[in-house]
């Protein structure tokens, strides 16, 4: 009775559920579309079989699943009450158990792009191979698998929460029935909330770190040009006393430091700028992905 009353309140008309379902199968059929190029450029690109790109193949197949989920819950919203018929009560809560699962495991997998982001721009060259290898990235993603997949069961498996078709919102979510629903969406909704801010915090102490090496970089050259300026007119002073022979020794030897202090100020340079480059490509990612998932809210 408190279902139905539920269901005759917040219950969508013909027209809204034809407009969710549209929605539904554009973000299907672009993402459906999308994620299998990315795979398939992976795949087919030596030069793209990096290991930042494990992480980015993860979330790929992610959303490739929960896009397909979302073909099934378009169809649910167009049937509404015949959705049974339609839709069997298993493929419902195999949807259901794919949404919940698919939004997990991406928000894990692009907080973990942040945290690998942070952890590799604001570690050395040599000291961020520490976690930035095949084994520890593939155990990081068995890790998020693992917790996605007890998520999804857990809460079910004590009684908050049963995964099914809800006739309040016409969806494969969780069945009406339960009492404790509202507490499964709202540790649902706390846990969104905490990976999405864990992954801000990475990007802004990213951000945070770049604006100060800049800054101490900028200080370092110029005090750089300064000591090579008194070094060079010292060096000036005593070529004058010099022979010719220890002239082009004493040049030689100068230039070779010059030389490699440079090459090294370079490549430091290079890789701050190249992964500087592919964070901010991850954060329009991680971007896209909130306003996917706020669209489907």
């Amino acid at each position: 009775m408190v279902t139905n009353n539920i269901t005759d309140d917040y219950g969508f008309d013909i027209k809204q559920r034809i407009g969710i379902s549209v929605v539904y199968f554009l973000i299907s059929f672009t993402g459906i579309t999308g994620n299998t190029c990315v795979l398939l450029a992976v795949l087919l690109s030596k030069k793209l079989h990096t290991l930042t790109n494990i992480f980015v193949v993860n979330l790929s197949v992610t959303d490739f699943l929960t896009c397909c989920s979302l073909l099934v819950q378009g169809v649910v919203l167009l049937t509404s009450e015949q959705v049974l018929r339609v839709v069997p009560i298993q493929l419902c809560v195999l949807t259901s158990a794919v949404n919940i699962v698919g939004v997990a495991n991406s928000l894990m997998t692009l907080t973990l792009i942040a945290f690998m982001r942070w952890y590799v721009i604001t570690r050395s060259i040599r000291g961020h191979r520490g976690l930035h290898t095949p084994g520890k990235i593939a155990a990081m993603l068995t890790i998020t698998w693992t917790v996605s997949l007890v998520s999804m069961l857990l809460l079910p498996g004590l009684g908050i929460g049963t995964l099914g078709y809800s006739a309040v919102y016409n969806q494969c979510l969780t069945i009406d029935d339960n009492q404790l629903v509202e507490y499964y969406s709202m540790l649902q909704g706390v846990g969104c909330f905490a990976f999405v801010a864990m992954a801000i915090s990475f990007y802004i102490a990213i951000f945070l770190f770049v604006r100060k090496n800049t800054v101490a970089m900028s200080k370092n050259l110029r005090s750089q040009e300064n000591a090579n300026n008194i070094q060079e007119s010292r060096t000036n002073r005593r070529l004058e006393n010099m022979n010719d022979s220890s002239v082009q020794r004493l040049s030689y030897v100068a230039d070779d430091r010059h030389r490699r202090s440079e090459d090294l100020h370079q490549m430091a340079s290079l890789f701050r700028k190249r992964e500087w480059r592919i964070t901010k490509n991850l954060l329009v990612v991680f971007c896209i992905f909130l306003a996917s998932i706020n669209l489907e809210a």
